[in-house]
């Protein structure tokens, strides 16, 4: 009688601990399915504009992101999967625009007046301030593709180049280079408040460190590997 009742309750604990197993892997479920909607793409308000061909297209803008340091969000302006664009399969699905939701208000303000460019790149210039713990930003790099330059009828890589700086607002848009260098890389020097920004084409590295308060050219470099 004793070994029945042990093992009915054996059985209890059993049935207890896998219900709650079960129930947990269901929260689980639930919780990564919110997670990943969250961050979908199709879940960005859809928006209907025109490209320099007048060819109507569908462009979704996408997820808030935080300017550290500043009551400032920003978010993509991107097009379809399948899109009528006339650019390059490789920028099928790329950044078109950039919109900035600026203050208490949260009043919009686009980087571009027009969305027939290609953002290649969109990166925050962030500076540590002295006795704090998080990033400020600093500034915005940009860098874009605006025209055919190569003549082959499509926007891509193999066109030039235009880089510049805005404000972590988006205001004060400062074009600082165009050309067919690609930006390769950038890095702040916080003592000096300038970032040194990398470029390359061909074999050629170029240099330059742009102040962070005007966005002024400070000092350039160019160097090739050894030949040999």
């Amino acid at each position: 009688m004793e070994n029945n009742r042990f093992f009915r309750s054996v059985n209890r604990f059993n049935a207890v601990s896998i219900m709650l197993v079960f129930i947990g892997v269901v929260v689980l479920g639930i919780y990564l399915l919110l997670g990943v909607t969250r961050g979908n793409p199709a879940q960005s308000v859809a928006v209907d504009t025109n490209t320099a061909e007048n060819i109507a297209t569908t462009m979704k803008v996408g997820e808030l992101r935080e300017v550290n340091g500043h009551n400032v969000h920003w978010s993509r302006l991107v097009t379809e999967a399948e899109s009528n664009l006339n650019v390059s399969k490789y920028f099928a699905n790329q950044t078109r625009n950039v919109v900035f939701w600026v203050g208490v208000d949260m009043t919009p303000s686009w980087v571009f007046d027009t969305n027939e460019y290609l953002v290649s790149s969109f990166r925050p210039v962030e500076i540590k301030p002295a006795f704090e713990t998080k990033n400020h930003t600093a500034a915005f790099i940009v860098e874009s593709i605006q025209a055919d330059t190569n003549n082959d009828g499509i926007l891509s890589a193999d066109d030039d180049h235009t880089l510049a700086f805005v404000r972590p607002d988006g205001s004060s848009y400062t074009q600082v280079y165009q050309g067919p260098q690609r930006l390769i890389d950038t890095s702040v020097v916080a003592a000096e408040n300038t970032v040194i920004v990398m470029q390359s084409h061909a074999d050629s590295t170029v240099v330059r460190k742009y102040d962070l308060a005007d966005f002024s050219l400070k000092a350039e470099q160019s160097t090739q590997p050894p030949q040999r």
